[in-house]
């Protein structure tokens, strides 16, 4: 078993790799959402087994030795909130569709013990708050789109496995590997079923899900999934927080969200409420213990 210390630090990995989702995801215009879905894995998939084959553990791929929960909770989860998450950037402002998403280390913080729940509803509130803040136009607020309703969902999904990741500590996290190839697979026949093939999206956008493949689907999950099972959860919880905050970032730098002080001030409200929902929760445990 990885020492907490250590298991922590490469949780973290995962934070940084995830920033960089967004911005390489919205650079790969000739997919669509569950193309884009099916070939990351598919990558990750082919880079995770050559890397167990080189390892000796090639066996690890074969999903039938895994509880049918943690094969059936993996798929669906890392699946559905991909394919929300995609389809989220393609249907809503990239910058407004990829804040709402990360407010999922404010609902990990808020529901992962829900004996604090009136503790850390004062934080949750003040980051939905900041959510609210994004549909405010000078004329009233607009009205939500279907990629608004997406982003909140994939967050809703994330955070669900991320609270209930460790019923499964006893398995090793490479055991997603062969996770991914059940998604892939699974995205794979319904393209087919619906006559969408994945076709050559050019050398440039290639090299884009070549990159997310490897590295916010494969190397993000595999150290997340170690962190979340083997390192101190609250700290990785509250390192998540600044993830909306390096992913917004990097979609300004790359020209793919404008800079705005109603942006500004809508991820700094996600943050605090993120931040003061996880102070609190902590507060109301150390008083239980004293």
């Amino acid at each position: 078993m990885t020492p907490a210390g250590p298991a922590t630090a490469i949780g973290a990995i995962a934070i940084l790799l995830w920033a960089g989702l967004a911005t390489l995801s919205v650079g790969v215009t000739a997919w669509n959402a569950l193309q884009l879905m099916t070939a990351g894995f598919a990558v990750a998939f082919v880079a995770g087994a050559f890397w167990l084959a080189a390892t000796g553990r090639v066996a690890m791929l074969d999903i039938r030795r895994l509880p049918r929960a943690f094969v059936v909770e993996s798929a669906f989860s890392l699946g559905g909130y991909h394919l929300l998450y995609f389809a989220a950037l393609r249907s809503a402002p990239t910058a407004e569709a990829n804040l709402v998403n990360y407010l999922w280390p404010l609902l990990i913080a808020v529901l992962a013990d829900r004996t604090r729940i009136l503790r850390t509803l004062p934080g949750a509130l003040i980051g939905f708050t900041g959510v609210a803040l994004l549909l405010y136009q000078p004329g009233g607020f607009e009205r939500p789109t279907l990629g608004h309703a997406a982003a909140l969902a994939a967050a809703i999904v994330w955070t669900r496995y991320s609270i209930r990741n460790a019923r499964f500590a006893a398995i090793p996290s490479e055991a997603l590997i062969g996770i991914f190839g059940l998604v892939a697979l699974a995205g794979g026949a319904v393209l087919a079923l619906g006559g969408t093939p994945l076709t050559w999206p050019g050398t440039g956008q290639a090299l884009l899900v070549l990159a997310i493949g490897i590295g916010p689907f494969g190397l993000a999950f595999l150290a997340w999934d170690l962190g979340t099972k083997h390192g101190h959860v609250g700290l990785l919880g509250v390192l998540a927080f600044s993830a909306p905050v390096l992913s917004t970032c990097l979609l300004i730098l790359t020209g793919h969200a404008a800079m705005s002080g109603r942006l500004a001030l809508s991820c700094a409200l996600v943050v605090a409420g993120a931040i003061l929902a996880t102070v609190a929760g902590r507060r109301r445990a150390a008083h239980a213990q004293s």
